[in-house]
């Protein structure tokens, strides 16, 4: 479902239809930005978890070391949006189970209009 079907239901004065349209919508819409901020909080937390374990160990963090959790996720990412299942991030396999939508949102990608 989507926006046109529910202009349709609208349209044709299915109020009924409408109404479950447009729930499902925004059930979907919150679900989708859930996820998204589940993400961010993951990736706040493998940064901050990467910068203590630096610090108990006396050594300075490098950039790469700071931007990995981004890296990994935008991996996992890229993975969802192409239909895999799995991705290799630095030499090991993860399973890709990032919600579609937060996917896009993490990569940037714009939503196709109807």
């Amino acid at each position: 479902m989507n926006t046109k079907d529910l202009i349709q239901s609208i349209v044709t004065g299915d109020k009924s239809e409408s109404s479950s349209i447009l729930n499902t919508l925004l059930k979907d819409k919150v679900k989708n930005e859930v996820d998204l901020q589940r993400v961010t909080v993951a990736n706040n937390i493998f940064k901050d978890d990467a910068e203590e374990v630096v610090e108990q160990c006396g050594k300075k963090k490098s950039k790469e070391e700071v931007e990995e959790g981004n890296e990994f996720t935008k991996a996992a990412a890229k993975a969802v949006l192409d239909g895999e299942e799995e991705f290799d991030f630095n030499g090991k396999t993860y399973k890709a189970t990032i919600d579609k939508e937060a996917a896009k949102k993490i990569l940037g990608v714009k939503e196709e209009t109807n």
